[in-house]
């Protein structure tokens, strides 16, 4: 008995050492959560921070769909434009939804009255535009994770939930045999799998839950009834200044919270089961054992 709990009180001990996570580093004086942080030199990322953060996400996402969990990515609409025709050509063959995202103690950007519309058609480099349109999502239904961290992570834009099973979910078909996938041309020209998972969650209850969370007061916006979703844009103070209640209410729509944050110049990943921690240590561990170091020294 004396041996299972200094075990316990060993396994404990690492995983709240801070260097077990390295290269995240663990926010203090939060008990009821974890919120680690990563530093990047700026945004858009170094290539050799993408390769980390690319290696990174795969084994984490490999790690929490072995506990059933499954990665939504989230690209903000103001920021596609950086990505030119690249993200036009990958909207072409992606189901894609859009939502709202909410900063906390933002106000909503209200609609340009005439006046307004009028004086920026005639010196529209005196306005910024963007200025009047709300934080919206773009959410990739279409499954096809590597892809688009491929073409997006890196540039402060992309928000990932990894989100518990949904109990209403269709059941998912059966797997196609090879066979049937050499006999129809179809599944050489088109990611098939990606499209059925994409079909799938469609109908996912987190979207209509996510609105009742974070869409009060946005009842009576003319947008609003179109939403599918509306979810928060956090950083790493409104962990601090949130009440444990609220904190524990984000947690009930998604298990983890990954956020690239050019307010905070680095990435944000955010959970508040244990197990989870374990698992970081995990990752981290290894990929340090394999020669994955990374450098983040800042510009």
């Amino acid at each position: 008995m004396q041996t299972s709990v200094a075990a316990e009180q060993e396994r404990r001990r690492r995983l709240f050492h801070d260097e077990q996570y390295a290269p995240w580093v663990r926010a203090p004086h939060l008990e009821d959560c974890f919120l680690f942080y990563v530093p990047v030199t700026g945004y858009p990322c170094r290539e050799q921070e993408k390769l980390w953060f690319h290696e990174f996400y795969q084994r984490l996402s490999q790690g929490l769909e072995q506990r059933l969990l499954r990665g939504e990515l989230f690209l903000r609409y103001k920021g596609v434009e950086q990505f030119g025709d690249s993200f036009l050509r990958y909207a072409q063959k992606c189901q894609m939804r859009i939502g709202m995202a909410r900063a906390t103690g933002q106000e909503l950007p209200q609609m340009p009255t005439q006046e307004q519309i009028d004086a920026y058609v005639k010196n529209p480099e005196r306005y910024n535009y963007k200025d009047w349109i709300a934080e919206y999502l773009y959410w990739f239904v279409t499954k096809q994770p590597q892809v688009q961290r491929q073409l997006f992570m890196g540039h402060g834009q992309l928000l990932t939930l990894f989100l518990p099973p949904d109990p209403s979910a269709p059941p998912s078909p059966p797997k196609l045999t090879p066979a049937l996938r050499d006999a129809f041309p179809v599944f050489k020209t088109m990611d098939v799998d990606a499209l059925i998972k994409g079909t799938l969650s469609s109908g996912d209850m987190f979207q209509a839950k996510s609105k009742k969370m974070f869409g009060v007061g946005m009842e009576e916006r003319p947008d609003y009834p179109a939403l599918r979703f509306v979810l928060p844009l956090l950083e790493s103070g409104d962990f601090f200044t949130a009440t444990p209640e609220v904190r524990t209410e984000w947690f009930s729509l998604f298990d983890v919270y990954v956020r690239e944050s050019v307010q905070d110049r680095g990435v944000l990943l955010a959970f508040e089961k244990e197990e989870y921690a374990t698992l970081l240590m995990e990752v981290t561990e290894a990929m340090r054992m394999g020669g994955w170091i990374l450098r983040s020294d800042r510009r």
